[in-house]
């Protein structure tokens, strides 16, 4: 089910994003008319060509964020678009590590933050929402220090997504239902079965 996801993920990815380039859901080969070479697109289901770094970002870092992250860039020098991930209900955001690596591979940044600490303890949907908020406020001012060295993020390529309850507050953020005014324009909106959770 994971990669089912994964690739409805990645396939508007790459059509939302801005970018100029083409993803197919498999490998495509196409002779060019000039020469006999033949030229190969990376498959959605194959690690992209990007090597990757995952980074922890707790509330103690210098550049504290308002909940504790995890992040996933490309190492390589660049500028990427970049995608804001809230978990589902009882989920962490490590739950996604392998997902996140996966995308980040192709070249996207990924900023997961954790927004629920207890399983007997969760927020109401406004709050989750206003949590989420906090994150992509913070983004505009603090995400350069937690990349690698000449990895920056694109924020005019924002893309808000989430998965079951965290796609619903996704949603919310695209829509603006917020009280926290967002330094951001929302470029892309992917929802992973989104729901309204607990």
């Amino acid at each position: 089910m994971a990669h089912l996801w994964l690739t409805v993920l990645l396939m508007l990815l790459a059509t939302t994003t801005l970018e100029a380039r083409v993803v197919e859901p498999t490998l495509l080969e196409m002779a060019t008319t000039r020469t006999s070479r033949v030229m190969q697109t990376t498959s959605v289901f194959e690690k992209g060509s990007y090597e990757i770094t995952t980074v922890t970002v707790q509330r103690s870092h210098p550049s504290a964020p308002p909940h504790p992250l995890l992040v996933a860039s490309p190492q390589t020098v660049g500028v990427y678009p970049i995608i804001l991930f809230v978990h589902g209900t009882f989920l962490q955001n490590s739950d996604y590590s392998d997902l996140f690596q996966h995308v980040a591979s192709h070249g996207y940044v990924i900023v997961a933050p954790q927004l629920w600490s207890s399983i007997f303890f969760y927020p109401s949907q406004s709050q989750e929402i206003e949590m989420a908020a906090s994150v992509t406020k913070w983004l505009s001012t603090n995400l350069q220090n937690v990349l690698p060295m000449d990895v920056h993020g694109d924020l005019s390529k924002l893309v808000v997504s989430g998965h079951s309850r965290g796609g619903k507050t996704a949603f919310a953020l695209a829509l603006g239902i917020t009280d926290t005014k967002l330094k951001v324009d929302i470029a892309a909106l992917i929802g992973v079965d989104p729901v309204a959770g607990l």
